[in-house]
C-alpha cells in the first residue's frame, strides 16, 4: 500500500509541474506543430507519458471554461499529429492520434451537457461553436481522403462534433434551461433505475 502511495505521489509531482508551466506559458500553434514534425517516431513510453501529462492538464483545470479551452487546444494538436502521421504512412500512430482527438472532443461535449451555471455555459458555447464548425469542415475533407480503416472513426468524430455544435447553438440561442433539464431528467431516471436494481438485489421480492 505504501509503495502504491509513493508511486502516485511521484506521478503527481512530475505531472503537476509541467501542468503549471504549460498553464502559465501555453504552447503556440507553431510549437504544437513542431513537437511532431521535428521529432522522430515517438516510443510507446514517451506517448504514454505525454498523454498522462495531458490528462493531468484536464484534471487540474481551474473550471469548465479552462477545461474546454485545454481540451480544444489538445484536440487541435492531435488532429495535426494525425495529418503528419498519415502523410508519413505511420497508420498506427495516426490511429492513436485520432483516438486521442476523439477523447478530447468527448470531454468538450460532456462539459457542454453538464455545466450547471448558465453564464459559464454561454462562455463555453461561445468558445466552442466556431471551432467545432471549422473542425467539422476539416474532418469531412479528411474523411474523403482517408483509407477505409479510418473512415468509421472519423465519421463517429464528425457526429460528436455536430452534437457539440448543436448544443452550443442551443445554449447561445437561450435554450440552456431545456438542454440542462434534459440531461438532469436523464440522470434522475438512470439513478432511479440503478437504485431499484440495488434494492431488489438486496431485498428480493418473495414469491
Amino acid at each position: 500500500m505504501r509503495k502504491i502511495l509513493i508511486l502516485i505521489l511521484c506521478l503527481l509531482f512530475f505531472a503537476v509541474g509541467p501542468v503549471k508551466v504549460l498553464a502559465l506559458h501555453p504552447l503556440s500553434e507553431t510549437d504544437l506543430n513542431q513537437t511532431t514534425t521535428e521529432s522522430e517516431t515517438p516510443s510507446n513510453l514517451s506517448l504514454f507519458w505525454q498523454e498522462t501529462k495531458e490528462t493531468f492538464r484536464i484534471l487540474f483545470a481551474w473550471n469548465n471554461i479552462e477545461k474546454t479551452k485545454i481540451a480544444m487546444d489538445l484536440a487541435d494538436k492531435k488532429l495535426e499529429d494525425y495529418k503528419v502521421y498519415r502523410a508519413q504512412q505511420k497508420d498506427k500512430l495516426a490511429e492513436r492520434s485520432l483516438k486521442r482527438y476523439q477523447k478530447e472532443i468527448e470531454i468538450v461535449l460532456d462539459v457542454l451537457e453538464k455545466e450547471s451555471d448558465p453564464q459559464k455555459a454561454e462562455q463555453i458555447a461561445e468558445e466552442v461553436k466556431e471551432r467545432m464548425l471549422k473542425s467539422i469542415v476539416e474532418l469531412e475533407v479528411l474523411y474523403e481522403e482517408a483509407p477505409s480503416s479510418f473512415k468509421e472513426r472519423i465519421s463517429q468524430i464528425i457526429s460528436k462534433l455536430q452534437g457539440s455544435y448543436k448544443i452550443s447553438q442551443d445554449i447561445m440561442n437561450g435554450e440552456y434551461q431545456e438542454v440542462s433539464q434534459t440531461w438532469w431528467n436523464q440522470f434522475k431516471t438512470k439513478l432511479k433505475e440503478g437504485l431499484k436494481k440495488i434494492y431488489y438485489k438486496l431485498w428480493p421480492i418473495s414469491q
